[in-house]
């Protein structure tokens, strides 16, 4: 689709005083750029996106089906714009995980928390469309269909060259947004012009769908529909994910050197590592054809240096800290940033460049120690879900921490809780990760003690050690689980 000439001039003309240019320009309609262009216009920020796809609303499917999970934390934004409830109606709660085990014919299930937190499997498309078509009813104009191919700031005026050639010139107060995702074209032309620099870690671990079927002659899943499915093979790995229509979406997780070339090669490999999983993916033929034709994907982190330069451009979500998806937050990151960015602007209403700088620069240093914390702790849930949840002292460490977790609550939340259904009373990403380690030493400690996963625990002596190790810690990095009770 041609850029609208129409829409270009008016936005570059100054001597029109009934034209109606951006206040600010938003590159990325995925869902932190909707989501944010809605809590601008919220504002009364008059917020214009351009996105290099076509209208997401037009679409039926939208490249590999990785579900994406809500958590708390993420849905905060969302909790404040009163768009909550709209989304978890799109969501499929998830209670925990489901461990296929093998050699083992039962699972081993794994709650993620308290009895009423869960997360919320949603498909990208269709949580997307949603955000897309409330910001578009609060005001946002979207420009779809425009690929970008740069960001110039090296003037006092800020120019956006597109893939096709065209160009829109922004007023000097009005700054661009970089909200295009882990392969951010914002990012990659500002690094061009030397003004910020980012690493890309790529996993040597490559992805593929692989889809689970319900059972022919009942037409039935013969999965738990609450839970993550896990097949943890050390090396490599299989998920299993319930859509809201009660489908399944499955993923399976391979190093590149390792992965079948031949459908003859995935069956052995299938028969050998995964075979309680054959019966629910089609059968065996279904599943290698699956395993060798189906396109892969590439998961990496991206940590960039700097998010913003002066009050021009600011980088937000993936475009500035892509992660990967192992702890179901990339999303919900995402989201924190938005609620963030508005934070900062809220305080101060920002119009002119030098308020802006000012809101770029707080949001980075609110945000991005949190940033490098998920990046962290999502690269560490790789090897818990791959490796960890086979190991039967791992097992017995989640056991412990369970326990412990739903009989004094006030006192001892698991990282995975903090992280997915903190984000208010000081728990951060940061925070949980420091008290994580200190809490992990902790159960190691008391694995010391109780070796049986039969024996009861003396709560009464471990509250006592509570108060005299963990809560000190919460204390020093600012966490307060009342945040979590309620």
């Amino acid at each position: 689709m041609a850029i609208d000439e129409a829409v270009h001039d008016a936005i570059q003309r100054s001597d029109d005083a009934d034209r109606e240019q951006p206040d600010i320009v938003i590159i990325g309609g995925g869902l932190v750029g909707a989501l944010l262009s809605l809590s601008l216009q919220k504002e009364d920020y008059r917020v214009h996106v351009y996105e290099r796809w076509a209208d997401i609303r037009k679409a039926n499917t939208m490249g590999k089906s990785i579900n994406l999970v809500m958590t708390r934390r993420g849905l905060i934004a969302a909790e404040r714009l009163n768009i909550k409830q709209d989304l978890i109606a799109i969501g499929k709660p998830v209670y925990g995980r489901r461990l296929h085990l093998l050699g083992e014919t039962e699972t081993r299930y794994q709650a993620y928390g308290m009895t009423d937190e869960c997360n919320y499997s949603v498909s990208r498309l269709e949580l997307n469309q949603v955000l897309v078509s409330k910001a578009e009813h609060a005001g946002t104009k979207f420009f779809f269909s425009h690929a970008l191919d740069k960001v110039d700031v090296s003037g006092d005026l800020t120019v956006i060259r597109f893939a096709d050639g065209k160009t829109v010139t922004l007023p000097a107060d009005c700054p661009v947004i970089g909200a295009d995702g882990g392969p951010s074209r914002v990012r990659k032309s500002l690094a061009e012009s030397g003004l910020i620099s980012y690493t890309e870690d790529i996993l040597s671990q490559m992805y593929k769908e692989v889809s689970f079927l319900p059972d022919p002659e009942t037409d039935a899943y013969c999965m738990d529909e609450k839970s993550l499915h896990i097949w943890p093979r050390t090396k490599h790995f299989l998920m299993g994910l319930a859509d809201p229509t009660n489908t399944f979406t499955g993923t399976i997780y391979i190093d590149k050197k390792d992965w079948p070339e031949t459908v003859e090669e995935a069956k052995i490999f299938l028969e050998k590592y995964y075979s309680s999983a054959i019966p629910m993916c089609g059968g065996l033929d279904a599943m290698a054809h699956a395993l060798v034709n189906n396109s892969p994907g590439i998961l990496g982190t991206v940590r960039t240096n700097k998010w913003f330069v002066g009050g021009k451009v600011c980088l937000i979500g993936d475009a500035a800290h892509a992660i990967v998806p192992f702890f179901g937050q990339g999303c919900n990151c995402g989201f924190e940033d938005v609620a963030t960015f508005m934070e900062c602007t809220s305080k101060s209403k920002p119009t002119s460049r030098a308020q802006f700088e000012h809101v770029f620069e707080t949001f980075q240093i609110l945000r991005k120690e949190n940033a490098e914390a998920i990046a962290d702790m999502a690269l560490e849930n790789f090897v818990e879900m791959r490796e960890k949840v086979a190991d039967e002292k791992f097992l017995l460490h989640k056991k412990i921490e369970n326990k412990i977790e739903k009989t004094l609550p006030h006192l001892f939340r698991s990282r995975y809780a903090m992280v997915c259904y903190g984000g208010t009373g000081g728990i951060t990403y940061s925070a949980a990760k420091k008290l994580g380690s200190v809490q992990y030493d902790f159960i190691q400690d008391l694995l010391s003690q109780y070796v049986d996963e039969e024996e009861d625990l003396d709560m009464e002596s471990i509250e006592k050690l509570l108060l005299e190790r963990i809560i000190p810690a919460q204390k020093e990095v600012g966490v307060n689980l009342e945040y979590m009770l309620n």
